[in-house]
């Protein structure tokens, strides 16, 4: 990942470029930030427990007691937060992984990312600290090591613990992986014939060697390998000790130096060049051969808790116990030449390997040389690489007489190698051979399969072509890995040194599909053999490429020549005969590269993807920008934003009006989060559109938004939101309440979401998004509970004067508790803004804020993103809902209904029934609870709208509720009728006669009149509660067709036509029922009562004759006067059932609303009356209308029904009063005179 923008970055030393860096197992890196001693001061209270570079040496790691510190240019820019303190660091080799050892685990991190991907538990105790890590050279395996006195191997990449746990005598302190990573060493803390040092086999755990050398506490290791492994480097107060011999516990050996203190533990670490040793207060540095030491220590003025050393050995880095990080510059601490190139089987110093790579042998040989005797101790390395050049310049008695020497110091496969190139160029062929098969005896087992391959080579070199290919391709692993690559990169140059071009392209073809991070291995036989086997010379490459694009391989193609290109200097290039063809090819592969990176990022590839425009980068294309943007983009999918900062950057440089750079440059600080910058960057791309000199560049400026006016249009639709917000709100961040009526614009544009938004439109459709994204912000919960008997709840004022709700004294009032556990679990669901009636509104605030808020009570519930219900009288787990005593107020049946989600809390502010739902209206048990006990649908509940439920139904549900005021019976019913009345408190009982008479008028339903008990004073036909409507009111049931064929032919036989015409008419011609100040205008059909008696078991019970009906029973909750009968009527009410209507018809012959059913087969027409003087055939034929005489018959058979009637009381002018009744009076008897009833609208005070 590139370094930020605008930020130190270390930069890789010029050699490297020429042997394409990817390939140097130990690739090194200098800094142009650390150019002397830096010293990085942290916290006071922050121990220092380990140190490490890390991407790619750009930052520092330092592994604290607040967590993992990144430094960069001397300064702390981020902490990984951990559980604990961080005792042990390390950083792969790929630079992909980062591992931490904590209290009882090992973490492992995605590097890039940061984000932790494995916890590896298997250390036990939680209070034993892992200060031990490492991690395999191959980056495949970490080893750590504990304070539970065992040592574990695990996958990095699986976290699978793939060894141990290995059993240690003591807590061990360091561990090692051999170079090959066949091997770990593990130092333990040596008390008596206890600890010491284990040589472990990495594959089966199997104890190999152990060491008894005292061992001290320490964070830092005392271990450290020689680069060939065969050398462990044990560190012990006073001393370092070299063991050699490992391979056999009883023939192993050690030598022993003294250091420069012998009072303090020891730590080490071996550069490849030099072994650095920290003691006490200083750093020394010592030659691992001689033993000698290498110039003076460096001294700190604290105690050395742990240091590092960089990979090119030229920066120290230590962590002193006075909370310090100082960095050293090493480049003049030495004068030989100590920072070299590890790769397989050989070691280079920088020097040697610049003028080797660039295949110039007589200045390599002098480098060499001068190394030799400058050198303090004797090199089997430089020897045997010395050997190696004097064989390419075939001084082949010189390369003979070196590669003894090397041998003689110290017997390596290398030196082998090279004694065996001596033999073979003076055609002693058997003799190199055998000289070869030595090599074998001296390298470890993991090296057999790469001398078998350099050994193959040495076949091919000798003539033995046939048998050197038969040999690569039986070496081939079946696994793919980097040997995998080196074997088939070897196999095609030999294919096309052979000129078999068909092999050599399809195994080119197959090595750029493997195509690894590195291969050293390569690296190392191309300096054998003095020839770049992963290069090809022009002529070879031109006939390779042409023939792969010409044989359709394009991509592959590309791929090789990019390859092959980029290992080669400019200057090498441009000394080619056919430079003219390198740049045709590069053209065409950089348009290739181009479309399989479109290609690969539309099928979501987005690896393949950057892959594919790095390499048309590569080719040096005359415009990069396109292709650096683009690349861009494809970092932004992944989410490596500096990456993508860093390629619209280029762009920009390369082409500052072209607008698309800065696009991507806004859409990947956008990412980052970076979001002021973002739309700085956004309004120079506006720019650079309106100024740009191209007509269609200007053109497409319509098509986007400046970011004044996505503001305008962002302040316009939080004005609109707020609108249907609570006044006030809780801010669950502060705890504070938030005046949204006046402030929603300044609180949004102070947020985060307010910034992404802004920089996140550009285009004209992306307006789309604003509304959702500000709904989403103010998504509010709310709350619903039963108050304090005692009236303790914390008020508005309570918590403006403390501050913040998190501050309430939930000691001294627990319903403050109840309070904080709401906005606790409020933030718990993930939302930011809470509200509760207790706190919300302002009791002593405006009389017109408050009767406003009760106003818009309902639709706050109805449009919150939630509604919590706290059951203060519901214990953990019993099925308790129904019987609390929050179902029985009258403000939770609105707070039940309007919300679209809910939850359910008992006492303890457990979900209801454990029930884990986000939504209980989405759990079948609660709502089912719910609507047994409510008597309406579970629909009705779940998605209630006052349209679903008739006006009586909606009045049984608010029959049962209590309120402590008496209009509150009233006004908590406005959302569920929708009523406009305008809350007053002292209006008492005259709050439900508004309501009512408001419901009466709008609804024209003469159900509301259908109850028996106490008449208000509102208006003597409405109750005084709502308790009444508790049960269903007595409606006229609908006549089946042949009763009513039956009952009109006795009509017919009973009435004259005239008297029955003329009752149509009457009722035909009424109007609706009317309410107006008070009184009440009803339609209705008067009986006259002639006389009226008391019954002589039960005063209250009156027995009445009534003209038209004959005899009625009926009980007053008053006593009635027995005169001036004239004055008491019994009228029925129920015009709309009398003139009949649609849907009954409909339903007395069981048929639904709704399409007819063709399905009928016959000839008898069907007529069914709607009550409208028309008829529908249901065999599709439109049959003749009912005669009116008909249709008034029918009328009249429903008259005849039983119905609940009123009995009214006429007042001195004309109007009249309801007579109170204790039951309902229904009326059965039948008609008996039309001419004795009257059709009339009476008025009803």
């Amino acid at each position: 990942m590139a370094a930020a923008v605008n930020r130190s970055t270390w930069t890789r030393t010029g050699i490297y470029e020429k042997l394409n860096t990817s390939l140097i197992t130990n690739t090194m890196w200098v800094t142009t930030g650390w150019n002397d001693t830096r010293k990085i001061e942290l916290n006071g209270d922050n121990t220092i427990y380990s140190v490490a570079f890390a991407d790619g040496e750009k930052h520092i790691l330092c592994g604290s007691q607040e967590g993992v510190l990144w430094i960069d240019d001397a300064q702390v820019v981020k902490t990984m937060k951990v559980s604990g303190s961080v005792f042990a660091v390390a950083v792969s080799n790929d630079g992909l992984w980062i591992v931490t050892g904590e209290f009882g685990r090992v973490v492992v991190w995605d590097a890039k990312t940061h984000d932790q991907v494995h916890e590896l538990k298997a250390h036990n105790a939680k209070k034993q600290c892992v200060s031990a890590i490492d991690v395999s050279n191959d980056s495949t395996r970490v080893v750590s090591g504990s304070d539970d006195k065992t040592v574990r191997i695990f996958s990095i990449t699986s976290g699978e613990q793939l060894v141990g746990p290995i059993q240690h005598d003591n807590f061990v302190v360091g561990v090692k992986f051999s170079p090959g990573g066949e091997r770990v060493a593990a130092a333990a803390v040596q008390v008596e014939r206890h600890g010491g040092v284990r040589v472990f086999d990495a594959r089966t755990g199997v104890n190999l060697l152990h060491i008894f050398i005292p061992i001290e506490r320490n964070l830092s290791t005392p271990l450290a390998w020689s680069n060939d492994g065969r050398k462990l480097f044990v560190a012990s107060p006073g001393k370092i000790s070299c063991v050699e011999h490992l391979q056999e516990s009883s023939t192993s050996t050690h030598v022993d130096w003294v250091i420069h203190n012998s009072d303090s533990p020891v730590s080490i670490v071996n550069n490849g060049g030099f072994i650095a040793c920290s003691a006490g207060f200083s750093v020394s540095f010592w030659d691992p051969y001689t033993h000698k030491q290498l110039g003076d220590p460096i001294v700190h003025s604290a105690v050395i808790r742990c240091f590092t050393v960089s990979r090119d050995g030229k920066h120290l880095i230590c962590g002193t116990r006075d909370q310090k990080i100082v960095v050293h510059e090493l480049s003049d601490t030495f004068t030989q030449p100590r920072f070299t190139v590890d790769l397989p089987l050989m070691h280079v110093s920088d020097a040697a390997l610049n003028p080797w790579t660039e295949g110039n042998p007589t200045r390599t040989e002098a480098v060499l040389s001068k190394e030799i005797e400058t050198m303090g101790y004797p090199s089997h390395h430089a020897f045997a690489n010395r050997a190696l050049i004097r064989a390419h310049l075939k001084q082949w008695f010189g390369t003979i007489e070196d590669a003894t020497k090397s041998l003689k110091i110290q017997p390596s496969p290398i030196g082998h190698i090279a004694l065996a190139l001596a033999y073979l160029g003076q055609d002693r062929r058997e003799a190199a051979l055998w000289e070869f098969d030595l090599a074998f005896r001296d390298c470890d087992r993991a090296d057999n399969v790469f001398l078998l391959l350099i050994k193959s080579l040495l076949l091919y070199v000798s003539g033995r072509h046939e048998d050197a290919i038969f040999r690569v391709r039986d070496l081939i692993p079946r696994k793919d890995d980097y040997l995998t690559y080196c074997c088939t990169q070897v196999l095609a140059s030999m294919y096309l040194d052979m000129e078999s071009y068909e092999p050599a392209i399809e195994t080119f073809k197959r090595a750029s599909l493997l195509a690894p991070h590195r291969c050293s291995h390569l690296a190392t036989i191309s300096l054998i053999f003095g020839k770049p086997f992963d290069l090809m010379d022009i002529p070879t490459l031109r006939r390779v490429c042409e023939t792969l694009y010409d044989a359709g391989y394009m991509k592959a193609a590309a791929e090789i020549f990019a390859k092959m290109i980029g290992k080669i200097s400019s200057e090498t290039r441009a000394n080619w005969v056919t430079t003219d063809w390198v740049m045709e090819f590069s053209k065409k592969c950089v348009a290739l590269c181009e479309h399989f990176g479109r290609l690969a990022f539309e099928s979501t590839q987005y690896e393949e993807a950057i892959a594919q425009y790095t390499t048309a980068l590569s080719l040096d294309p005359s415009d990069p920008a396109p292709l650096l943007i683009k690349r861009s983009r494809v970092h932004i999918v992944v989410e490596s934003w500096d990456d993508a900062l860093c390629d619209a950057d280029k762009a920009i440089a390369i082409d500052p009006l072209c607008p698309w750079g800065y696009e991507s440059k806004r859409a990947a600080l956008h990412s980052a989060q970076w979001y002021d910058e973002a739309v700085k960057t956004y309004r120079d791309f506006l720019s650079t559109i309106e100024s740009s000199q191209h007509p269609d560049i200007r053109r497409i400026r319509h098509n986007y938004v400046s970011p004044d006016q996505t503001n305008a249009i962002i302040s316009e639709e939080v004005r609109k939101t707020s609108k249907t917000c609570p006044f006030v709100l809780i801010d669950i961040t502060t705890g504070r309440l938030c005046d949204m009526k006046e402030r929603a614009v300044d609180i949004f544009k102070q947020s985060p979401a307010y910034g992404k938004l802004l920089s996140s439109v550009t285009r004209k459709s992306d307006c789309a998004q604003i509304a959702p994204i500000v709904a989403q912000y103010f998504a509010y919960v709310t709350l619903s509970h039963v108050w304090d008997p005692d009236g303790k709840e914390p008020s508005h004022q309570d918590v403006t004067s403390t501050g913040s709700v998190w501050d309430l004294d939930v000691s001294a009032c627990p319903m403050n508790a109840k309070l904080r556990k709401f906005c606790e679990e409020v933030r718990s669901l993930g939302h930011t803004w809470a509200w509760s009636d207790t706190c919300c509104i302002n009791k002593e605030g405006p009389e017109s804020v408050i009767n406003e808020s009760l106003m818009l009570m309902y639709q706050w519930y109805q449009n919150s993103a939630a509604t919590l219900v706290v059951l203060a009288d519901v214990k953990p787990g019993t099925k308790a809902l129904t019987s609390s005593r929050w179902m029985t107020r009258c403000w939770t049946l609105q707070e039940l209904l309007a919300p679209k989600a809910i939850r359910f809390y008992d006492c303890e502010w457990n979900p209801y029934l454990g029930d884990t739902h986000a939504n209980h209206k989405e759990s079948s048990v609660i709502i089912d609870e719910l609507s047994n006990l409510m008597d309406i649908s579970r629909g009705n509940i779940v998605t209630f709208s006052p349209d679903h439920l008739t006006v009586r139904e909606r009045l049984r549900l608010a029959s049962g509720r209590k309120a402590k005021e008496e209009e509150d019976e009233a006004y908590c019913l406005r959302g569920i009728f929708r009523s406009d009345i305008y809350p007053k408190y002292g209006e008492r009982k005259d709050a439900l006669g508004n309501l009512l008479q408001e419901i009466v008028d709008r609804s024209r339903d003469v159900t509301v009149l259908a109850w028996s008990g106490t008449p208000s004073s509102f208006n003597s036909c409405l109750p005084v509660s709502l308790a009444v409507y508790s049960q269903p009111p007595c409606t006229i049931d609908p006549i089946m067709q042949e009763d009513m064929e039956r009952r009109i032919a006795d009509l017919r036989l009973t009435f004259p036509e005239g008297h029955v015409l003329a009752i149509y008419d009457q009722i035909i011609g009424l109007g609706p029922l009317h309410f107006n100040n008070r009184r009440l205008r009803l339609p209705c059909i008067v009986f006259p009562i002639k006389s009226l008696a008391r019954s002589r078991q039960n005063v209250q019970i009156y027995r009445a004759q009534v003209f038209g009906l004959g005899e009625v029973e009926f009980m007053a909750a008053e006593s009635l006067p027995l005169t001036k009968m004239g004055d008491l009527v019994i009228v029925h009410p129920w015009i709309p059932e009398i003139r009949g209507s649609h849907d009954e018809v409909h339903r007395d012959f069981g048929h639904e609303t709704g399409p007819v059913d063709n399905s009928y087969d016959g000839d008898e027409v069907m007529d069914v009356n709607f009550g409208s003087g028309h008829s529908v055939a249901f065999n599709g034929v439109s049959p003749a209308p009912l005669d009116k005489y008909h249709r008034a018959l029918q009328l009249v058979a429903r008259l005849g029904q039983p119905f609940h009637a009123l009995i009214l009381a006429r007042q001195p002018c004309s109007e009249f009063k309801r007579v109170a009744t204790e039951n309902k009076v229904i009326v059965t008897a039948q008609v008996t005179c039309l001419k004795e009833i009257r059709v009339e609208v009476v008025e009803i005070l």
